[in-house]
């Protein structure tokens, strides 16, 4: 199974580098629902002979989804006026927000392979999903049009309100199997927050390792939730994991603080730790057996870890040799190796069963940001743009925000959300972007991504407070936050 989750790394990246598809959202693109149209095989693009067009046909026409190593992505283009926040479950299925015909303001959805159904609100008028599991169930948060504040539950036949721990703002980091909701919640005092467990119909607060904050970060199958939390006389902030019973302090690789970012069905937990009480940076690491295990650096002062599948294979972020570049890296539990970039810094999101990952880069002499691909085996990182199978005109992909152990990649471009489908065909020549003009959004998610490089270097050890999601923040042209 996938859970995609907002990790404190990811969260920042999403929120620091673009909300790259909030940019993505031109004004006036709101617009009427409709099934999602396939542009993967419209002839033509580009005056492409008929010849080759016929024959790019043949090919979809045999080998739609056809490997790992995919040669060309078909796209399919979305609704303009999607956000979409999680990833994909193992039904293909995906939810985050969109405005419907019938409504004035945006309303979480599950899409459902070509058709979007509105999981409409609670009190307020607003709402978005954030998680989704295997089942198409949805915890997601509704509001009052400005902030998406309290947190949902979708079971399949309708949402019920899943309450907070006394104060006004909660956020989700993940949603089990058997609709376990995990997050952080402010407490009634509204001066401090804590780790929350939701299950059988349920709040439960997780408590903290004797300090006063306490935050979730990701949630597995078997209820198991991973974090942060600050120690006694609030000292320091430490990993932990919540088996549903008690709170266990992780430790750290020798440093004052860490913090727990995913956790699979095995029980492994990957993070960030300090590894030196004298020095601030910290170094990605792997838990397990009791163990926590520093899993080093890409050559750089620090690293991070934000993924860790079924496979136990790692992703993350490192600073390369000499502090140059952050580079994302691919852990397959004995090294660590650097999935390069398109020519400035890039960070890597999230990662598939197969170990196939997608982020977003800068390209060659920071002109814009642009999303890539990496497979194992895979000497360096592609190019989405390079990819691309009878492409709309136009269009520049620049984030890969999720994967598919399918290989189906959900991506940011300027025209909005896409589908792109892996398919054995060549990509077409007219493929890629590197002629477009920049425009406003290119240059402000340019600036985005050399300012998350720049916070990722300065981290911040304190549990984050729960943060409701804001709908200006994301509205066409809005300032990063």
């Amino acid at each position: 199974m996938f859970i995609h989750h907002k990790s404190r790394a990811q969260a920042s990246i999403w929120l620091a580098v673009g909300i790259l598809s909030g940019l993505l959202l031109l004004p006036g693109a709101y617009g009427d629902i409709a099934s999602a149209r396939a542009a993967g095989a419209a002839p033509g693009i580009d005056a492409e002979s008929a010849a080759e067009d016929a024959a790019r046909t043949a090919c979809l026409r045999r080998a739609p989804n056809a490997s790992l190593t995919a040669n060309s992505y078909a796209v399919t283009e979305l609704e303009r006026s999607i956000f979409v926040f999680s990833g994909f479950n193992a039904r293909g299925q995906f939810t985050g927000s969109m405005v419907f015909p019938s409504a004035a303001d945006e309303h979480a959805f599950l899409y459902n392979g070509g058709s979007m159904l509105d999981l409409g609100t609670l009190s307020g008028t607003t709402s978005l999903g954030e998680q989704i599991n295997d089942a198409g169930h949805v915890a997601g948060l509704f509001g009052d049009g400005l902030l998406f504040s309290h947190p949902f539950l979708y079971d399949g036949r309708s949402a019920r309100d899943i309450g907070t721990l006394g104060g006004p703002y909660a956020s989700l980091a993940g949603l089990g199997e058997r609709d376990q909701v995990a997050g952080t919640a402010d407490l009634t005092d509204g001066l401090s927050w804590h780790a929350f467990l939701y299950e059988y119909r349920r709040m439960k607060d997780l408590g903290t390792l004797g300090g006063s904050t306490s935050s979730a970060r990701a949630i597995n199958d078997a209820g198991f939730v991973v974090g942060q939390a600050d120690t006694a006389a609030n000292r320091s902030a430490h990993a932990f994991i919540h088996d549903g019973r008690r709170m266990r302090d992780l430790g750290t690789l020798g440093g004052n603080n860490s913090s727990a970012e995913h956790i699979n069905a095995a029980g492994q937990i990957v993070g960030q730790s300090q590894y030196a009480p004298t020095r601030d940076e910290g170094h990605a690491f792997l838990y397990q057996r009791g163990r926590m295990r520093d899993l080093g650096t890409l050559g750089g002062s620090q690293s991070f870890a934000v993924f860790i599948n079924a496979a136990g294979q790692t992703l993350g972020n490192s600073l390369t040799d000499g502090d140059r570049e952050w580079h994302p890296f691919f852990h397959d539990g004995r090294n660590m190796h650097d999935l390069g970039s398109l020519g400035g810094i890039a960070f890597a999101y999230v990662m598939n069963a197969r170990g196939q990952i997608v982020g977003a880069s800068l390209t060659s002499g920071n002109a814009a940001v642009h999303g890539f691909v990496w497979s194992p085996g895979d000497a360096h990182m592609s190019d989405l743009n390079t990819r691309l199978l009878n492409a709309p005109p136009g269009i520049e992909i620049q984030d890969g925000h999720a994967i598919s152990d399918k290989g189906v990649i959900i991506a940011a471009s300027n025209l909005g959300f896409v589908l792109l489908t892996p398919t054995a065909c060549a990509p077409t020549t007219s493929a890629g972007t590197a002629s477009l003009a920049r425009t406003p959004a290119d240059r402000q998610a340019v600036a985005a991504m050399l300012k998350a490089g720049a916070a990722f270097s300065a981290p911040n050890w304190r549990p984050q407070a729960p943060v409701a999601p804001s709908k200006t923040a994301r509205a066409p042209g809005a300032s990063t936050p």
